[in-house]
């Protein structure tokens, strides 16, 4: 869970153009060309919500965030959304 959470803070930078993630959230939102904050944000935020419930919270919200969507789902669609933002972000030029 805590990988999952660290691979989209390290997405979030990536559009934000950012070397690494060490800053907030919303200061990272901040950065993002809005063509890719249009695209990815709310699909981003719904995932790392769930992944902090998850991680974090009691019991209760945990079980029943996992009865609306199981864990192995949550991973496919992070997996899908990262290969969305790393196709959509500008190459680097060589």
């Amino acid at each position: 869970v805590t990988q999952a959470i660290n691979i989209i803070y390290m997405l979030l930078a990536s559009m934000a153009q950012e070397k690494s993630a060490n800053q907030e959230w919303n200061a990272l939102v901040d950065k993002v060309p809005m063509n890719l904050r249009d695209k990815f944000e709310k699909r981003l935020s719904d995932l790392f919500e769930y992944f902090q419930i998850i991680g974090f919270a009691p019991d209760s919200a945990r079980e029943m965030t996992l009865k609306v969507k199981n864990l192995r789902d949550a991973v496919t669609e992070l997996e899908t959304v990262s290969n969305e933002i790393i196709n959509d972000l500008p190459k680097e030029q060589s």
